[in-house]
């Protein structure tokens, strides 16, 4: 399985129980000390994932008659939905004839919006 699934579930866990930024911390620990390259999308993803896996479990709770689940839920569905729209994937592709810049202008724009440049050459 996929080690930052894993980490993702307890950096959820700290976020509902009110640390976000533990969370966030915690998540730049297991990139640097496991090595693994994910994106930050990737990273919230999982948070999603996990957050609705723990929506559907206490909306199962409230239709066997626990009242307070349905806040638990509408509480965890909230925290998915954030992570959803914070992990929103951009991709942008720069093309033209040889030599004429692409590689600069992708690695420029790479640089200043924060993303990550994947490169035909280096990819063939």
């Amino acid at each position: 399985m996929d080690g930052l699934d894993d980490a993702a579930f307890l950096a959820m866990d700290l976020e509902w129980l009110g640390a976000p930024r533990l969370a966030e911390l915690f998540l730049r620990w297991y990139v640097e000390f496991s090595g693994d390259p994910a994106p930050t999308a990737l990273w919230h993803h999982y948070v999603a994932y996990r957050a609705f896996v723990r929506a559907k479990v206490a909306c199962l709770r409230h239709r066997q008659g626990d009242i307070d689940a349905e806040w638990e839920a509408r509480r965890l569905a909230e925290l998915a939905l954030r992570h959803l729209h914070a992990g929103a994937v951009t991709l942008v592709l720069v093309g033209g004839p040889p030599a004429s810049g692409k590689t600069t202008l992708g690695g420029a724009l790479a640089d200043r919006l924060g993303y990550t440049l994947l490169r035909s050459d280096r990819i063939r």
